[in-house]
Order: C-alpha cells, then sequence, then structure tokens
C-alpha cells in the first residue's frame, strides 16, 4: 500500500520528534507540538521543491515532435523513442506512464 505524502511526513517528523524528546531530553509538550508540525512543513517542501524540478513529464503534455524521450511505460520499464507527430496515440498504445527528454535525463560529461 502506497502512503500519501501526508502520510510519509507524519511518520518523518514522528521518528524526528521521537529522536529529539527520547535523546535530547526534550519533554515541553507545546515544543513538541510545534517541532512535529515544522517537520512535516519541512518533508513537505522538501518533497515539492524536487517534484517541481523532475525531468518527467505526464502523458498529458506532449513533448516536442522529433525530440529523443525516455519513456516509462505500465510495466514499469523505460525505453526510447524520437516523438512522433501522433505522440497521444503511441501513449495510449505503449500504457506510457511518464516521460522525459533524454538531454535532462543525461547530463553532458566533460571534455
Amino acid at each position: 500500500m502506497k502512503q500519501t505524502l501526508e502520510e510519509v511526513a507524519y511518520d518523518y517528523a514522528t521518528e524526528k520528534t521521537k529522536f529529539r524528546r527520547e535523546v535530547l531530553k526534550e519533554v515541553d509538550a507545546d515544543n513538541y507540538v510545534s517541532r512535529h508540525a515544522d517537520c512535516m512543513e519541512d518533508f513537505q517542501c522538501g518533497y515539492n521543491y524536487c517534484m517541481e524540478r523532475s525531468p518527467w513529464h505526464e502523458v498529458s503534455e506532449e513533448p516536442k515532435k522529433g525530440e529523443h524521450i525516455c519513456v516509462q511505460v505500465g510495466s514499469e520499464n523505460l525505453t526510447s523513442w524520437y516523438a512522433p507527430s501522433n505522440i497521444k496515440k503511441a501513449f495510449e498504445d505503449h500504457n506510457v506512464i511518464r516521460w522525459a527528454y533524454v538531454s535532462d535525463l543525461i547530463k553532458p560529461t566533460p571534455n
């Protein structure tokens, strides 16, 4: 079962504040609640920050025709294509979950 972002953030915050309470002997209830809420918010902000910068695109967004893309299909496998003009049909036919420009996934190596 996949957890929601909120559930994962709650678990993370619980472990972080549990450590502070047990090891650092912080027992002030108001301070604990505040730290717990801050940890949850920080975790969620970090997740959102990473997702906003992800090279992966939703299938509802079309790549530029002819661009080299990496696609993840329903079986979780990855493959690469040169985006055809009828990309929506290709996405449907192959049960594509998401896609990314290959150039965004593979950074050039310095000479």
